[in-house]
């Protein structure tokens, strides 16, 4: 059994979730924050190792690294500027460079002092994203391991294909025992529901946001104007809910999120499972769902009335993803070899978000936004 592990990223979503349960399986835990993270405080309370630092700096790295029995490298930076006011007043370039720097370079001095730093390292679990493949565009469905990976959109899907080359030269060359958990598209009890968050479930049903999205389109088809008056009356009086269905084959959008409590439970098979070593897995919730079933139980849970809505195809214009999503994961891989066995569909986050709005124990520590890394200037 591994007795020390260093965690990065150890104050965000999953972290402070997966040190948690890592303290009560009697690992003893080194948590690598920034410096002056007050995101900390959720995780003093489990008897946690402090060791601030900074991915980019090779130093603070390979101080964090000694007399560590496994590494889970989870730190990255995802750019969020509705969220955090720092990547709000950064330019598209410097955004660009911050998480080339902290995602592919911090994961290279990572694991550098790993191999350098950490003799009796043996394990280095690293986590990597669905949007490698990238899942909106897919190939075929559902989506597996085996599928090409060709990230697009901005470069925190790019960095992350850049750390698995990394990870996986690194055990090739120095037999470095790596796992890449490539995670689904995760999502807290305190956020599916608060529309502030790109995963949230609002973010995607809400009126307001398929309205706003139209309006700002410079050139507009007849349909879309249509449309546009369409939800300006829908949403006119109160809050509405929309289900979208794409126009060309009527299906609803589907996504596959999954739990953080999922996500904790296969981070922690992938330490501690030997058959996990020089693999790649994905891990996803135990089902995929459509909108249309998440939107009627949205609204006979919090009495918010909806309405059915083809979406014209001018929608891919300001959707991100240049679609309306429509995928599933397969997690075949990690059930075979691992014993994954995700149990939270998405209509269990539902409820699990709204008992945790009540302020009920469900099990998950409540995400605090943990500081993002800094210009190395300032």
């Amino acid at each position: 059994m591994f007795v020390k592990v260093l965690v990065t990223g150890a104050t965000g979503r999953v972290g402070g979730n997966l040190i948690r349960e890592l303290t009560e399986k009697g690992y003893e835990i080194k948590a690598f924050t920034l410096p002056g993270d007050r995101a900390e405080e959720k995780i003093l309370k489990f008897g946690v190792e402090l060791c601030e630092g900074d991915l980019r700096k090779s130093d603070d790295c390979a101080r964090a690294c000694r007399d560590i029995d496994a590494i889970i490298h989870l730190g990255a930076y995802f750019p969020q500027s509705g969220l955090d006011k720092e990547t709000a007043e950064r330019t598209a370039e410097e955004i660009t460079r911050i998480t080339f720097d902290v995602n592919v370079l911090g994961t290279f001095n990572l694991l550098e002092a790993s191999v350098r730093y950490c003799k009796r390292c043996k394990r280095f679990v690293f986590a990597s994203s669905e949007g490698v493949y990238p899942e909106w565009l897919p190939v075929y469905l559902p989506i597996d391991e085996r599928h090409p990976c060709r990230p697009t959109g901005h470069m925190y899907l790019i960095s992350k294909l850049l750390g698995e080359d990394l990870v996986l030269g690194y055990h090739r060359q120095y037999g470095l025992p790596v796992v890449i958990c490539r995670f689904g598209s995760i999502i807290g009890a305190g956020e599916i529901l608060d529309p502030r968050y790109n995963n949230s479930l609002y973010h995607f049903s809400h009126a307001n946001f398929w309205l706003n999205g139209l309006r700002q389109l410079k050139e507009k088809s007849e349909e879309a104007e249509r449309a546009i008056e369409r939800l300006e009356k829908e949403a006119k009086d109160d809050e509405k809910l929309i289900i979208p269905y794409r126009k060309t084959d009527g299906k609803p959008l589907q996504r596959h999120l999954v739990d953080v409590r999922d996500i904790v439970q296969g981070v922690l098979l992938a330490l501690e499972k030997k058959e996990a070593i020089g693999e790649v897995f994905n891990l996803s919730g135990p089902l995929p769902s459509d909108l249309e079933q998440l939107v009627l139980h949205m609204s006979k849970l919090l009495g918010v009335a909806y309405t059915k809505m083809v979406m014209p195809e001018d929608v891919s214009r300001f959707l991100w993803t240049g679609v309306i999503p429509y995928y599933a994961i397969s997690s075949e891989k990690a059930r075979y070899l691992l014993g994954y066995k995700p149990r939270y569909t998405m209509i269990d986050m539902v409820d699990s978000a709204i008992a945790f709005q009540k302020g009920e124990d469900i099990g998950v520590l409540e995400r605090l936004q943990p500081k993002i890394p800094p210009r190395l200037s300032d």
